[in-house]
């Protein structure tokens, strides 16, 4: 899921690459269920519950 907005396509520089893979990061960070479904690990934390 990382690489989805790199998939086929030329970047200058590599700090233009970073910065677009560092900001999928920055969403997939906040999809846990997403991160969870695609990781496979049975232990893998269930998301906490505000109080």
């Amino acid at each position: 899921h990382v690489d989805e907005p790199i998939v086929n396509k030329h970047f200058d520089t590599l700090a233009e690459l970073d910065a677009v893979v560092a900001e999928r990061c920055v969403v997939l960070e906040k999809d846990c269920d997403l991160i969870r479904s695609q990781a496979g690990f049975h232990w893998w934390p269930k998301r906490a519950i505000q109080i």
